[in-house]
C-alpha cells in the first residue's frame, strides 16, 4: 500500500489493527512527528529515509519559534479559547487549555517536549548522534548516513556539502571520473558565459521592488 502519511487510509488501517511486514517513510525529514507516528504504528519494523538539514516540516520555522517561548504559547492558547466552542471541542481539549494554569517550568518543559515531537526525525537523529560515544558497538545504531553522492557534478556538490553538511560529502570516484573526463551535455551559445559548470549570473532586474510595480499593474 502507497499513502501519504496523513492519509485518512492510515488512520482506518490503524482502527483495523492493520500490520505490514515494513513501514517505510520517504522525506520523513519533512514531516512532523505527528505525521510520522500513523504510519510508524502499522509495522514492528520501520525505515524512514530523509534529510533533516535539506527541507524541513511545512510551518516548522513559526513553530519553532513559537515554541521557544513558554509566554508566547500561553498567550497564544488564551486567544483561541474563546473561539472554540464548547460542542466543537473534543475529549481531551480542555486539558490543553487548563495546562495554561501549571507551573512556568514545568509549562516550558511541556513546550520543549512539544518541540521534540514537532522535529521527531531530526530529535532521533541528534540523540542518536549524541549517544554514540558513549555508548560505542554496545549496541546496533539507529541511522546511517550517505555520505556518498552520485548524480551531481562534483563543484555543485562541493558547495552543498561545504555549505549544509560541514564538507562531509564526498563524490564517487567513477562519477567525479565522468564528469572530468567527459563532454559537457551542452554548450552556451553566449560567449559571455564562461564554459564552467556553475555560473552566478547578476540579475538586476529581477529584484522585488522593481517587480512591484509590474505585478501591481497586472492585477
Amino acid at each position: 500500500m502507497f499513502a501519504t502519511t496523513n492519509s485518512a487510509a492510515v488512520d482506518q488501517l490503524i482502527e483495523e489493527s492493520s500490520l505490514f511486514d515494513w513501514t517505510i517513510i520517504e522525506e520523513a525529514g519533512k514531516a512532523t512527528g505527528s505525521e510520522l507516528l500513523s504510519p510508524l504504528l502499522l509495522s514492528h519494523r520501520r525505515l524512514m529515509i530523509g534529510d533533516h538539514q535539506q527541507l524541513a516540516p511545512y510551518g516548522a520555522d513559526n513553530m519553532i519559534k513559537l515554541l521557544s517561548s513558554a509566554e508566547s504559547v500561553k498567550k497564544a492558547l488564551r486567544a483561541a479559547m474563546p473561539y472554540i466552542a464548547r460542542y466543537q471541542k473534543e475529549p481531551g481539549i480542555e486539558e490543553i487549555f487548563n495546562v495554561i494554569e501549571v507551573d512556568d517550568t514545568d509549562f516550558g518543559r511541556l513546550c520543549a517536549d512539544t518541540l521534540t515531537v514537532l522535529t521527531l526525525f531530526e530529535t532521533l537523529v541528534r540523540g542518536e548522534i549524541a549517544a554514540r560515544p558513549n555508548h560505542g558497538r554496545l549496541r546496533r545504531p539507529i541511522f546511517h548516513k550517505l555520505d556518498e553522492q552520485h548524480r551531481m557534478h562534483p563543484a555543485i556538490a562541493k558547495i552543498v556539502s561545504d555549505c549544509f553538511y560541514d564538507g562531509t560529502i564526498k563524490t564517487n570516484e567513477q562519477v567525479e571520473k565522468k564528469y572530468r573526463n567527459g563532454s559537457p551535455p551542452f554548450r552556451f551559445s553566449d560567449a559571455r558565459l564562461p564554459e564552467r559548470p556553475i555560473a552566478f549570473i547578476d540579475m538586476p532586474y529581477m529584484e522585488p521592488d522593481r517587480l512591484a510595480p509590474a505585478r501591481k499593474s497586472i492585477a
